[in-house]
């Protein structure tokens, strides 16, 4: 688990907050504090407070004040908030103003990331992702990270399209991908959420399935966010748009997702065509809404594709 970084920090006497340094950042001071009334926060220092917004993003559940007298912004948490959420929040905000070249730049991308908390926070999400979201979350990035990054580089996250409301998760090269994740058991299925899912038109379109069973000290989900981080770390402009995917996908790192670990045990590919089982969208009667339905594994054989025909590394389509 996280150490809470307020918790031997004790209430601010009137008037104060009682205040912690935060060790090892480069280019602003900022600091653990805490109200008279309890309530926990985060103050980040400036040189120059005129450089601040006037109107900052606002966070549900934060209170954001820019404090002229003493050149600092103060983030404090609500009182029935979440302390490890708020953590979050405020490590991602000092990584993001810790990162820029000078004041202004650094005050700039922490802007950034609070707009993309107000979208996070904004829509009600859950503390945590189910275990079933966590999973489908870690095929996506798997294939992101074994099969895109691999052949197109850090532009490979663009492609990810999944999480900005395509019925598929991957757009690239004039094919689609759908990626589903799935136990192993005796007769495996994986569920397709809509017809939309494997309806393509003439576009090609592939089914990426990765079988996925808990397993003591195997991939976590926040291992392989990491890894994907340090990848796209040359680009930083690739490397905010996955930040702003995993957002919109409901993910930010807490410590509860590494109790969490998977085993690959499995990885395949089918072409989507004629005969495939499936239900498109002009096989829906009109006036039927919300058709999900699962597909049998042991049926998807004579459409097996190699991972290279999925990406278009090599060989041609079927």
């Amino acid at each position: 688990m996280r150490e809470n970084p307020w918790k031997d920090l004790p209430p601010g006497t009137p008037g104060t907050l009682s205040v912690l340094r935060i060790p090892g950042l480069l280019r602003i001071d900022a600091f653990w504090g805490r109200k008279p009334d309890g309530r926990l926060a985060l103050l980040i220092g400036f040189q120059n407070v005129e450089h601040v917004p006037v109107e900052l993003p606002t966070v549900r559940g934060v209170a954001l004040l820019v404090v002229a007298a003493d050149s600092r912004l103060q983030l404090v948490l609500e009182p029935a908030g979440d302390w490890e959420m708020f953590h979050a929040l405020c490590l991602d905000l000092l990584s993001a103003a810790d990162e820029g070249m000078d004041e202004a730049t650094g005050l700039q991308l922490l802007v950034a990331r609070l707009l993309r908390w107000q979208k996070f926070l904004s829509k009600g999400i859950g503390k945590l992702l189910d275990e079933r979201e966590v999973r489908g979350l870690i095929g996506e990035l798997l294939f992101l990270r074994d099969y895109l990054v691999t052949t197109v580089g850090t532009a490979a996250v663009e492609c990810w399209q999944g999480p900005l409301g395509l019925p598929q998760d991957f757009v690239f090269d004039g094919r689609l991908v759908e990626v589903k994740t799935f136990a192993a058991g005796s007769d495996p299925t994986v569920r397709i959420s809509s017809p939309e899912q494997l309806t393509s038109g003439d576009v090609p379109l592939f089914l990426h399935l990765v079988c996925l069973v808990r397993q003591d000290d195997s991939l976590t989900l926040p291992d392989l966010v990491d890894e994907l981080r340090l990848l796209l770390a040359g680009n930083h402009a690739h490397a905010e748009v996955l930040e702003d995917r995993l957002a919109t996908m409901g993910y930010v790192d807490l410590p509860e997702y590494r109790a969490m670990s998977f085993a690959v045990t499995s990885v395949a590919d089918y072409q989507v065509r004629d005969g495939f089982p499936r239900l498109t969208v002009e096989e829906i009667p009109a006036g039927v809404k919300y058709v999900g339905y699962s597909i049998c594994l042991a049926d998807l054989q004579p459409f097996a594709v190699a991972c290279g025909v999925v990406t278009g590394a090599v060989g041609a389509l079927p």
